[in-house]
Order: structure tokens, then sequence, then C-alpha cells
């Protein structure tokens, strides 16, 4: 299996769509009042989170892909959940339903769905066959299991019947779509979009949150410098051709920033 055009293409929606958003933590520590007065030493603590989990990841891989595809699951699941269930309250079991159900269809339900391509990107992660398919197999099987009792909860309150639809169609989707695809639609789509919006509700103004993308700057410069390195880094340790070591590169960045990036935005921003 090879790398094509349309693969390459998403990986760029990835670098110039996704990744920056997460580039906005750095100004947006101001606005936690817990992080507020300690400015310096929560950024400190912030790189060397994903500086710690880059080393983890390259010491072990194996362990380090489902951690990250786990962490991923809760991300996207928390986002959604604030997105589609604004100022309503419900209990814990029906809070891990709802971001079990939309927060899984990229760790799990994609990988399930097109297992070919999702484990040739894998390996390539340093992954092993046999331990993530059964770690996708467990995943899958629970993920339809909660999605059941998702459309049966919807039953009973029609206010949550808007994102089991949007659970089913975007699950079809990644049925349909190469995986690539799919995952950079939802990524950059939907979960850059929701956390974008969010994000500017925290402002009084449209222009106190441009001043917030204007001092991103640097930290999107910062993390394109560090793709680069780790692209050249891949090409000559790894002896891997340029897209593969592009592909590394950004999953494994991605995921190394995933995790304070998820710590700093759903516990001390949103915090729910």
């Amino acid at each position: 299996m090879e790398i094509t055009t349309l693969d390459i293409i998403c990986l760029s929606l990835i670098i110039l769509i996704g990744l920056p958003h997460g580039a906005i933590d750095g100004p947006l520590l101001v606005r936690a009042n817990r992080l507020r007065n300690n400015y310096n030493f929560y950024m400190l603590a912030y790189i060397s989170v994903g500086l710690g989990f880059w080393f983890f990841w390259a010491n072990f891989p194996n362990m380090a892909l489902p951690i990250f595809l786990t962490i991923s699951l809760v991300h996207f699941g928390l986002g959604d959940l604030r997105n589609n269930f604004q100022n309503k309250n419900f209990g814990p079991f029906e809070k891990f339903v709802a971001i079990f159900s939309h927060g899984s269809l990229v760790p799990i339900v994609i990988p399930t769905f097109h297992p070919e391509k999702t484990f040739f990107i894998f390996r390539m992660l340093g992954g092993t066959h046999h331990f993530l398919h059964n770690f996708l197999l467990i995943g899958f099987i629970f993920w339809c299991a909660t999605l059941t009792v998702f459309c049966l909860i919807a039953f009973r309150n029609s206010f949550w019947k808007i994102s089991v639809y949007e659970v089913i169609v975007l699950a079809i989707l990644c049925y349909q779509l190469d995986p690539i695809i799919s995952f950079t639609a939802y990524f950059c789509g939907i979960h850059t979009w929701r956390h974008i919006t969010s994000i500017k509700q925290l402002y009084n103004s449209i222009d106190e949150f441009n001043q917030t993308i204007y001092k991103s700057i640097p930290f999107l410069t910062t993390t394109f410098i560090v793709l680069g390195v780790l692209v050249t880094f891949y090409s000559l340790n790894d002896n891997m051709k340029f897209t593969e070591s592009l592909i590394k590169a950004v999953f494994i960045l991605l995921a190394s920033l995933t995790v304070p990036h998820m710590i700093f935005i759903d516990k001390f921003i949103h915090n729910r």
C-alpha cells in the first residue's frame, strides 16, 4: 500500500487547519483563573507533558498508540458533548454514553471499518497488529452497545435525537470514505470548528478573540518548526520516505500535543 496524493492533501489540511487550533492554548492560559498567576509554570508544564509523551511514544509505541486513541476518544467526545448539549444537565451515565458514542468514531470506528489502511499507518507509528486488533475489537463491540443505549435514551428525551442522528450519519460516512479522508473531515471540519466556536464564546468581543488568535502565531510557528524537525529526524533515523516520515511526524506530534491540550481545555477551560 502506498501514500496517495489525496492522502498528502488530507495531511496538509490537518497541518494547516487541525494542528493550529491547539496553538490558541498558549495565549488562552491567561483566561483560566487558576493558571493566570503562574503562567510561566503552567506553560512549562504544558510543554513538558507534550515532550514527555513524545519520549514515551519513542520508547513504548505499542502502549502509546492505544493511550493516544483513548485520549482522543475522550477529548472528541467531550467536544461534541459541549456543542450538542449546551446548558443541559444529565447524570454521569448519560454523559458517559454521549461521550463514548461520539468520541469513538475516529479512534475506534474508522480503524474497524478500514483495517488495512489504518493498520498500514499504525505500523508506521510503531503499533503491532495483534495488540491493536484486540483493543479495537473490544472498543467497537462496546461502542455498538453504547450506541444502542444512546438510541434508547433518545426515544425518551427528544433533545438527544439530533445528537444520535449525527453519530449515525458520521458512522455511515466513516464506513463509506477513505479513513484519512473521514478523519480529516471530522478533525478539521467538525472538531476544530467546534473548538474555535466554544473558545470564542469565552470572550466579550470579537476584537478580544482576534487578539488571542494574533498572540497564538508564535506558538503556531513553533509547532511547524517542530514538525519539520520531526520529519527530518524520522527520515534520517528510521530510513523512511518523506511521505511516510510526514505521516509519522504529524500523528505523533498530534498525539504529543493532544495530551496537554486535552488536560488544559477539558479540565481548566471548560471543566465539564
